[in-house]
This record gives structure tokens, sequence and C-alpha cells, in this order.
């Protein structure tokens, strides 16, 4: 207060009791999974796909965590945690040819049992001499072409053709290494893969598959030797086929370490599927190999339903998470949202995938009926979505859980309309996706519905949006996703605005600026359209006098504040009645 010591006007700033709520976050999420590499221990704030790869690699075929979170930033989120969740049992698969050279998977995963090697050797220069350069195939899947091929491959470590330094990294799917050092061609060899799925030709090469898993089993390699020194080597993926075609085709390879072909320099980094090791320089023999036959199968590995549990745990610190995932895993959807409800402020809401498998109105109920507990602090989605393989190594659209999707929708319309906006609708059309593994019907969603399915469906005008906007909840009062979010919000909110209170004097002038400052916020929501009813009377109410703060509760330090909402609730159907106008005369 100013001291007034001459005659004149003093002028001084009086706070108006004011301090204004701002709105919580609503829009961060947080996915957990496996990651290709990165911390398990914590839980990281990652701003866009770039920064996510850098931190916790690129797509691996034995989780959909960064499928989840690509397709989350594609459609419009701006921000979310990640929980790396650690693999047990993953292995890579490959197989040896011969002795010297070895081939893997270029990750590890079941992805790598699929791959194929094909070796054949090259002619020899003159009949008085052996072969020195081979060509390598590689084969994925049932794909009956080779998805690579590496031509006159040598065994030659200084060679610019030595298969490692050909195709370890320039391979989409293998590495290969040639130890111990040799010159000798592997014979013409065809094999899959097994554990990372590997095996060996001979007592010279190994061959693996490019990455671990149980997908390395399907792979095959075939050796044939086209000269004295090379040979060709041929990757299928899925040989059981009747007339198989490589998906990989490495030609004119070589054991030589220093020659440019060898089978190393040629393979590993440059095939998809395998990576190769000499491990000498002899001429592999000309064979045949599933990579299953060999010492490695490829293996997924597990995650065991407790270390996501006890990953929940790892967001307990972070209070702005809003949005919760499991990318493809339904067996935790019940602790999903049990964590959601019992957290603190009860503050966040979880996004559950359905299995692949449960894409039938039928075997879809019974998965939502076995989700225990429900509350409604969660919603199931389905059917999955076909994308584009991220990785290149499928020509066919892949199948992923739609949970990064339905995130990164929720998030953008919360940036657009507000929490209040149900994320369904024509509006909500999902981007990065290029079809539905099932399209329901009016009469099947109709079946799904009255279990709180929520369906993605496929229109004509619109493309694949949201067409359900339901939590997973048996209450009434809180079946709609919008009504549910917008009362964390509120909850969020209210509790960050008035933590000046602590503290403060219980009386009414407390009571008058509590009122105060949550009315303005109220108030604030209310001309943005986040209320029902046609007047701020009737869509909101705040209280905190003596009534709801009686001198019992003031004398055990405590003050109450009711606050009441009219939400708004989606307009799920659309009731049109037409009737004919009756004539008149003029």
């Amino acid at each position: 207060m100013a001291t007034p010591t001459y005659p004149g006007v003093y002028v001084e700033e009086v706070s108006s009791g004011v301090r204004p709520l701002t709105l919580a976050s609503t829009s961060t999420a947080a996915f957990i999974g496996p990651a290709e590499k990165g911390a398990t221990d914590k839980a990281v704030k990652v701003y866009n796909f770039s920064e996510y790869q850098n931190l916790y690699g690129g797509f691996v075929d034995y989780s959909f965590l960064t499928h989840a979170v690509y397709q989350f930033f594609n459609n419009g989120g701006s921000q979310c945690y990640i929980v790396n969740v650690p693999v047990t049992g993953l292995k890579t698969a490959e197989v040896t040819l011969d002795t010297n050279l070895k081939i893997s998977a270029i990750s590890p995963g079941a992805w790598g049992n699929n791959l194929k090697v094909t070796i054949t050797q090259l002619a020899a220069v003159s009949p008085a001499t052996t072969p020195t350069q081979f060509n390598l195939a590689v084969y994925l899947g049932a794909n009956p072409a080779p998805v690579e091929t590496f031509e006159d491959l040598n065994m030659t470590a200084a060679d610019p053709n030595f298969v490692a330094t050909v195709i370890n990294g320039h391979s989409k799917y293998i590495t290969v290494a040639v130890e111990p050092a040799t010159t000798t061609l592997p014979t013409a060899v065809s094999k899959p893969f097994g554990k990372k799925a590997e095996v060996s030709l001979g007592s010279n090469l190994d061959i693996f598959a490019i990455s671990p898993g149980l997908w390395g089993n399907h792979l095959q390699v075939t050796i044939a030797p086209t000269t004295s020194t090379q040979f060709d080597l041929k990757v299928y993926l899925d040989p059981d086929l009747t007339t198989p075609v490589p998906v990989e085709t490495f030609k004119d390879l070589s054991m030589t370490a220093t020659d440019p072909k060898f089978v190393e320099t040629v393979i590993n980094g440059h095939s998809k599927y395998i990576t190769v090791k000499a491990l000498t320089a002899d001429l592999p023999t000309a064979t045949t190999t599933l990579l299953s036959n060999g010492e490695g199968d490829g293996s997924d590995g597990t995650v065991a339903k407790p270390d996501y549990t006890n990953a929940f745990q790892l967001l307990n610190d972070k209070d702005d998470v809003s949005l919760i995932a499991t990318p493809g895993r339904d067996d935790v959807i019940g602790d999903g949202m049990n964590y959601c409800a019992n957290r603190s402020l009860s503050d966040c809401f979880f996004i559950g995938d359905l299995r692949q498998a449960d894409d039938s109105v039928e075997t879809a109920k019974t998965a939502v009926g076995l989700i225990t507990p429900k509350n409604s602090y969660g919603a199931v989605y389905l059917p999955w979505l076909y994308m584009t393989d991220p990785t290149g190594r499928s020509p066919e659209p892949i199948l992923v859980p739609p949970s990064g999707y339905i995130a990164g929708l929720y998030a953008k319309t919360d940036t657009q309309r507000g929490v209040w906006k149900a994320p369904a609708g024509t509006a909500a059309a999902l981007a990065g996706t290029v079809g539905l593994k099932t399209n329901f019907t009016d009469v099947q969603q109709g079946n799904l519905n009255p279990k709180n399915i929520n369906c993605i469906r496929q229109f004509s005008a619109s493309g694949i949006v949201i067409w359900g906007a339901r939590t997973i909840s048996s209450d009434p009062e809180w079946r709609y996703i919008p009504v549910r979010r917008m009362s964390i919000l509120l909850r969020v909110s209210i509790y960050n605005g008035i933590q000046w209170a602590v503290f403060e004097p219980n009386d009414e002038e407390l009571w008058s600026q509590l009122r105060l400052n949550i009315n303005a916020f109220m108030m604030t929501l209310y001309r943005r359209g986040a209320f029902q009813g046609s007047s701020p009377s009737q869509a909101f109410f705040v209280k905190c006098d003596g009534e709801t703060t009686p001198q019992a509760d003031i004398d055990q330090g405590i003050v109450n504040v009711l606050v009441g909402f009219a939400p708004l609730k989606p307009a799920e159907f659309v009731m049109v009645k037409i009737s004919q106008k009756a004539g008149q005369t003029a």
C-alpha cells in the first residue's frame, strides 16, 4: 500500500483474486511394448518419430510398438511416452553353409524363419581350375521370386566381391560371416533359416536369418558353384511351394575375403533376409538347405503379462500422460484400465486392441467378456488394419493393431475440437491404412455395439473411420468416451488450478475465491461448447459455502467444493422420420 506524503494521486495494483485455471493436457499418450533397443527401466517422452527411432530403433517383427508410435504421429499425435518392455528368449535366425560361411537374418525375431538362401557356384575359368565365385539369392515367405540377389561373390577377404563386403550393410534381410578365414567356395546349396534361423553349409559357410524369430525357419538357401572359385547363392522364403522362386539371388560369390565378390561383402548389409559368415576360404558345395534345419531357429521371444503390469508403474510420476496403449496385447486390457482408474487422480484412459483373430461377432463378444476388471477408463477397438510394410520386406500390406492410429486420432480431435467431441465419425478418418482385416456390416456392428465394442468401418465417402465411441463399462452414466474423458479433464484441471488454496484461511473469503476461479474456468469451457445446456446455469454449477463446508469440516481443516456439469453425449443414433405432405389446392 502506498504511503501518502504529498498531495496528489496515488495508484497501485490490487489483485482481483482471480487465479485462472488452465486446461490440462489430454493428448499425451504412453505406449508400452518391446522395442528394438533402448532403456527398459524408465518412461521417456518423444516428440516425433525420428526421435523415437534414434532412441528405440526401427520396426521389428516381434513387436507392434514401433508401428503404433509411427501411426500415432501420422494421425495427429504430437508427444508420447515410451516404455520399452524387455523380451525374453529373442533369437536371430541363421544358417551355416559348409563350415565357413554363416548367414544370419538381419534382425532378431521369428520373421527370419521365413527366409531361405540359395547359393550357386559360377563355372570355373577352365576345366583345370575350381570355381571361385558364386551367386547368392534371398527368398522371403511364399514369394517365388528372390527379394535380393548378390552375384559374383567370392570368399577372398581382400576382394571387392568378398561375400561379407558385398552383403553386410547392404542386404535388407541377411548378414554373413566367414570364419575361419578361407577362400574355399561354398557348395551349391539352398537352405532355409532356423533359430536366427541359421544353417551351416558344410564346414565353410554359416548363414543366418537377418533377425531372430520363427520366421527364419521358413528360409531356404541354395548354393550352386559357377566356377572353381565362385558360386551363386539364392534365398527362398516358404520353399514348400511347388516351384519356389528365390527372394534374393547373389551371383558369382567367392570365399576369398579380399575379393570384391567375397560372400560376406556381397550379402551382409545388402540382403533383406540373411547374413553370412565365411568359416574357411573353400568353395561351398552345391546344396539346398532349410535354415530351420540349421542349428539356430529364430524366435520372437516372449514378454510375460507381469512385465506389462510392472511397466505401467513406470508411468506413476508422469502427470501429463492421459492415453495408454499396449499395442497388440489383449491380455493386459483389464490391467491397463485398472491402472488408469487407480492412478492418484484417475487421470488416464486406456485404448485396447482385441486380438487379430477376434474379427468375428462371436469371437469379439467372447473376448470382451473375458476382460476383467471392466470400468469406464478404457475402450476396445477392432478390427486390425492393413498398412504398407515399412521395412519393405513384404510386397503385401501387413496387419497391425489399431491402437496407435486411435491414440493419434484422439489427440487430433482434442486439439481441433476438444475432449468433449467423440473421436469418431466421418471426420475421424485414419491415415496410413490401406484396408481392414474385416469389413463389418451394419448388422454385425449392431451386435457388437451393445457389448461396447467400437468398430472401425470403411465407407466410400469418408474412407476408413472410427465408428464407435463407447467405453467398455456397463454403467450408462459413463457409457460414452467423451463423457469419461471430459470428467478427467475437469478433475485434473481443477486439481492443478487450486493448489494455491492449501493452508489459506478456511472461511467465506476462500470459498468465494474458489467459486470465482472455478466458475470462470467452467464458463470458458461453456463458451467453447463443452457442456449441454442453453445457459450457464443449465450447463454447470459450482458450490462452495457454509453448506458444503460445515463447521465440523472446518475444524478438521477441510473445505469442500462441489462442481457439476451437464456432459455432451454423442448423437450415436440419428433418427429421421419422413412423411408426405398433403397436397393443397390454390
